[in-house]
C-alpha cells in the first residue's frame, strides 16, 4: 500500500517545500504522542470523505471539461536528447556508488572510556512514573543514538549520562514540564533506567568488493559483483537523466494559450490534500504543516502548480491524439501487473476512484512511450542493454 500511495501521490502533484513545525523524532520530550493515534484515524476518515482524488476527472482520467489540445501546441516529437544528458561519466557513477555505500558506514564502538560531553552514544532506556512504565517511554531494547549537548531530551536527561561507562546500567531522575501536554506526565517526576551500549568512534566506510556486494546489496538491488553494480548504476543514471529531460522538455518546448482553471485547481486541491493528510499523521493542523494559510500556500506555489498542470495538459493532449496511449483497459492491467503483480486493481478504486487511477496510468503510459522513442543528438550514444525506461 505504501508503494501505491508513493507512486500515486508523486504523479498527482508537485510537493512544494514549506516550513513545517511537526516533529518526527520520538524522544522522551515528546513521549506519549502515539496516544493521539486513534483520534488521528478518526480525523483521517473525515478528511478522506471530504476529498476525492477522482473529483474533477472524467471516466477516462482527463481533466473534466478540458480538451487539452485546445490549449496546447505540442513540441516536436520524438524528443531529441542532448549529448550532455545522455552522457554518464565515471565520476557520476562513483558519486552514486559512494552515496549507496554511505548507508553502510558504521562507527567503531568505544567501550573502554567514560561518556564525555559532546559524545554520540547508543543507549537503551525504560521510563516510569510512580513505578509504572508509561507508553512511549522506552526504546524497547532496540537502542537509540543520542548526542550529548545536541539531542533535545527533557530536563537534564542526557547530561546525567556523562561519566558513566558503556555496559553500565543505572537510573536517572528527570521532571516533565508542567505544560508537557500529556495529563499523566505534566509536571511529574520520572525515573529512567539507562543502559549505555557504546560510544560512537570513528566512522569506517566498507571496502567495495564482490563479497560486500553479494552479502549486502543482492537482496535490495539484485547485484552480486562490483562490475554488475557499476553497470546497473550507470544504466539507472542514464535512464533517470533521459526521463527527467523528457518530462521537463515536453512542458518547456510546448506552447500554451492558457492554463484552464480546472487544470490548475486540480493540482492545487491535490497538494492541499497531501499536506492535510500529513497534518493528520502528525496529529496537528493544516496551517501548522504549511506554515501559512491554505490560500497563501497555493499562491506561493502558483508557479510550481502551473507547471504541474501544464505537464498533465501535455500528457492529456498526447493521449487525446493517440488512443493507444490513454488509460485503456489493456494499459490499466499492464500497469498494475508491472507495479503490483496483479491486474486486479479493484481494492484501489475504493480508495482513489477509477478516474484517478486512469489519470495515473495515462500519465505513466505517455511518459514511457515518449522515453522509449527518443532520439539522440550523439549518434554514437551507448544505450543500456535493457532499453526499458523508468519515469521518476
Amino acid at each position: 500500500m505504501k508503494k501505491l500511495i508513493a507512486i500515486l501521490l508523486v504523479l498527482a502533484m508537485i510537493c512544494v517545500a514549506f516550513t513545517a513545525c511537526a516533529k518526527n523524532d520520538k524522544t522522551p520530550d515528546d513521549t506519549g504522542a502515539a496516544d493521539d493515534t486513534g483520534a488521528a484515524d478518526d480525523n483521517k476518515d473525515e478528511k478522506d470523505e471530504a476529498y476525492s482524488y477522482s473529483a474533477g476527472l472524467t471516466d477516462k482520467g482527463f481533466v473534466e471539461g478540458v480538451t487539452a489540445s485546445d490549449y496546447v501546441t505540442l513540441c516536436d516529437l520524438p524528443v531529441n536528447i542532448p549529448t550532455d544528458i545522455s552522457t554518464v561519466s565515471d565520476d557520476d557513477v562513483q558519486k552514486q556508488i559512494d552515496s549507496i555505500l554511505e548507508g553502510f558506514v558504521a562507527p567503531t564502538k568505544i567501550t573502554d572510556r567514560a561518556v564525555a560531553q559532546g559524545d554520540t552514544l547508543n543507549i537503551d532506556y525504560v521510563g516510569s512514573v510512580d513505578g509504572v512504565e508509561f507508553e512511549g517511554g522506552s526504546t524497547g531494547g532496540k537502542g537509540t543514538d543520542v548526542t550529548i549537548g545536541v539531542t533535545q531530551y527533557i530536563d537534564d536527561f542526557l547530561e546525567q549520562l556523562v561519566g558513566h561507562m558503556p555496559g553500565e546500567n543505572f537510573d536517572i531522575e528527570v521532571t516533565f514540564p508542567e505544560d508537557y501536554g500529556k495529563d499523566e506526565l505534566n509536571g511529574k517526576d520520572a525515573i529512567f533506567n539507562i543502559t549505555i551500549n557504546y560510544i560512537h568512534g570513528e566512522k569506517i566506510a566498507p571496502q567495495l568488493t564482490d563479497t560486500f556486494v553479494l552479502e549486502n546489496l543482492k537482496s535490495g538491488y539484485g547485484w552480486e559483483t562490483v562490475d554488475e553494480m557499476r553497470k546497473e548504476v550507470r544504466t539507472q543514471l542514464f535512464r533517470t537523466a533521459v526521463s527527467n529531460y523528457v518530462q521537463t522538455h515536453i512542458v518547456d518546448a510546448s506552447e500554451f494559450s492558457e492554463v484552464p482553471e480546472a487544470a490548475f485547481n486540480y493540482q492545487a486541491d491535490a497538494m492541499i490534500a497531501y499536506y492535510d493528510e500529513m497534518a493528520t499523521y502528525y496529529s496537528t493542523d493544516l496551517e501548522s504543516i504549511l506554515g501559512m494559510s491554505e490560500e497563501e500556500a497555493i499562491e506561493n506555489s502558483r508557479e510550481a502548480l502551473t507547471n504541474q498542470a501544464k505537464f498533465y495538459l501535455v500528457v492529456q493532449a498526447i493521449a487525446e491524439q493517440n488512443e493507444e496511449l490513454s488509460a485503456t483497459d489493456e494499459n490499466m492491467s499492464a500497469y498494475f501487473v508491472k507495479n503490483f503483480g496483479s491486474a486486479d486493481y479493484s481494492q484501489y478504486v475504493d480508495i482513489y476512484g477509477e478516474p484517478y487511477l486512469r489519470y495515473v496510468v495515462m500519465s505513466d503510459t505517455v511518459v514511457e512511450y515518449l522515453i522509449e522513442n527518443v532520439t539522440y543528438e550523439d549518434p554514437n550514444v551507448v544505450l543500456p542493454e535493457d532499453t526499458e525506461a523508468v519515469a521518476e
